[in-house]
C-alpha cells in the first residue's frame, strides 16, 4: 500500500511541506541557498535517513539529528524523525521521549502548532499501545483526533484499540465519525473485521505502528524540498 495513501494524503503532503519550508527558512545570499549548520546537519540526517543518496543509515541519521538538537532543541523535524527511528530501531521508551518533546516543541510552530503536535500524539500513542499500555493510548489518539480531525491515521489507530477490546458498539461509532472527518477507503478493512467479529469470526487488531509508518512517507516531502532548492 502507498503510504501516503488515504483521504487526507494530499493534505498531510502540503502541510509537511509547509512546515517545513517555515521551519528551515534557508538564507539567500547573492542568490545562492545558504543552509546554516543546524540545517546543514538536518539535510545530512535526512539524506541518511530516506537513503535518498542510495544508502540508508538510521544510526547515522540519528547522530546528526542529534547534531541538530543541540544547536535547536526545538525543532519539531529533528524531533519527530529522531523518534521514527527510535521506533524503528524497537527502542520503544527512546521513542516516548522524543515523540512528548515532538508534541512540546510543536506548540512554538505558530498556525501549524496543532498539526505537528497531532502528528507527535499519534506517534507517542502507537509508543503507549505497543507497550501494552492501552487507556494512555487511547487517550494519545482522542488528543491527535481533536487537533488534527482530518489525520486519517490517528482515527485508524484508535479505533484498532476499540477493536481489540471488543469495545463493538464504539467501533461502529468511531468509523462514523472518522468517515466524516477524515475519510479513507482505509476504514473498509476495519470495518471488514468488524462484521468479522460480529459473525464470530473474530477479529485481530492491527498494531498502533500503522500511523508511524504512514507519516514516515510524509518526511519524504523534505526530499523534494532539498530538489527544489538545488534547482532554483
Amino acid at each position: 500500500m502507498n503510504p501516503m495513501s488515504g483521504g487526507n494524503g494530499r493534505s498531510l503532503v502540503g502541510l509537511v511541506l509547509m512546515g517545513l519550508l517555515f521551519l528551515l527558512n534557508p538564507l539567500q545570499t547573492d542568490g545562492q541557498t545558504v543552509l546554516s549548520p543546524a540545517q546543514e546537519a538536518f539535510k545530512e540526517g535526512f539524506a541518511y535517513h530516506t537513503g535518498e543518496d542510495g544508502t540508508q543509515d538510521l544510526k547515522r541519521a540519528l547522530l546528526f539529528y542529534h547534531k541538530v538538537l543541540k544547536v535547536d532543541p526545538d525543532l519539531f523535524p529533528a524531533l519527530y524523525n529522531a523518534a521514527l527511528i527510535y521506533t524503528d530501531q524497537k527502542e520503544n521508551a527512546h521513542a516516548q521521549r522524543m515523540f512528548i518533546k515532538a508534541a512540546r516543541a510543536a506548540r512554538k510552530s505558530g498556525d501549524m502548532a496543532a498539526q505537528y503536535e497531532a502528528l507527535a500524539r499519534n506517534g507517542l500513542g502507537a509508543c503507549l499501545q505497543r507497550d501494552g499500555k492501552m487507556p494512555e493510548a487511547e487517550k494519545q489518539f482522542g488528543i491527535a483526533i481533536r487537533m488534527n480531525p482530518a489525520l486519517v491515521e490517528a482515527h485508524y489507530n484508535l479505533i484498532n484499540i476499540l477493536a481489540k477490546e471488543k469495545r463493538e458498539a464504539e467501533v461502529e461509532k468511531a468509523i462514523r465519525v472518522a468517515e466524516k472527518l477524515a475519510p479513507s477507503s482505509r476504514y473498509e478493512v476495519l470495518k471488514g473485521r468488524q462484521k468479522a467479529q460480529e459473525s464470530g469470526g473474530g477479529t485481530k487488531a492491527v498494531g498502533g505502528t500503522v500511523g508511524i509508518v504512514t507519516i514516515l512517507g510524509a518526511i519524504l516531502i523534505y526530499a523534494l524540498y532539498l530538489r527544489m532548492r538545488r534547482s532554483s
